[in-house]
């Protein structure tokens, strides 16, 4: 413990391999690393390690890789594609039958890249970076992305039971994905689980729940399809 509050900083280093202006590009991209070279998780690393070296790191700061495959991306899963270019990640609405969101498929395309792509980290990370969890958090935001937002509002208003029985299935896909990549990475993160993108660890299993379909939501909506359904699940 630390007698003070928690900060994370991180600057370009003067002497680090690449100029401060192009730590400072690699500093801002790092957290997409993934997302851009999700195929080549090799190249992944080496890109990593050099923008690493060229950072400074304060406080509470941590080296880490980022598993992102998109916000929310356990849409993929379920059927969900994915839209990639140099600014963004998206995925696009797939879910027109509401009786074709099964449970979870392990042989799924987007779970073997990620399988494939945890197993290198792990492997690679040593003791020179930790690896954060994927960003799956938010699962009424992963049935927005299946559904298309302007629908998946639709249904939260005039179809209720579908959309409980949804949740259902992608929070417990969700559940199981992430126990598996905590398994893989809990001995590179020093027995621990990291966010990324908060730049926060913990001991032991940990994740986080966002929703940011929420601001778009009455408290009554809210309640029902969030915080009673996330409540009743082991998260």
């Amino acid at each position: 413990m630390v007698d003070r509050c928690c900060i994370s900083v991180t600057a370009p280093k003067n002497d680090g391999p690449v100029s401060r202006q192009e730590a400072l590009r690699r500093m801002q991209n790092s957290h997409r690393l993934t997302c851009m070279y999700w195929n080549d998780p090799e190249l992944v690393v080496q890109e990593l390690e050099t923008t690493l070296a060229s950072i400074f790191f304060g406080g509470e700061a941590l080296p880490q890789l980022s598993m992102n495959f998109g916000a929310s991306g356990h849409a993929a899963y379920f059927g969900s594609p994915r839209i990639i270019d140099e600014r963004t990640l998206w995925l696009k609405e797939s879910l027109h039958d509401w009786s074709r969101l099964w449970g979870l498929d392990w042989n799924s395309g987007m779970l073997q890249v990620q399988r494939r792509c945890a197993e290198y980290f792990a492997q690679a990370a040593s003791d020179r970076f930790f690896v954060s969890t994927v960003d799956n958090a938010g699962s009424l935001d992963a049935l927005a992305h299946l559904r298309r937002n302007e629908n998946a509002l639709v249904d939260l208003a005039v179809n209720e039971e579908n959309v409980l029985k949804a949740l259902d299935t992608i929070i417990d896909g969700w559940d199981q994905a992430d126990e598996y990549t905590y398994q893989i990475f809990k001995t590179c993160n020093d027995g621990g689980a990291l966010v990324g993108w908060l730049h926060i660890w913990a001991d032991g299993k940990f994740s986080h729940l966002k929703a940011d379909i929420s601001v778009m939501l009455s408290n009554p909506m809210f309640k029902k399809y969030l915080v009673v359904d996330h409540s009743s699940k082991n998260t």
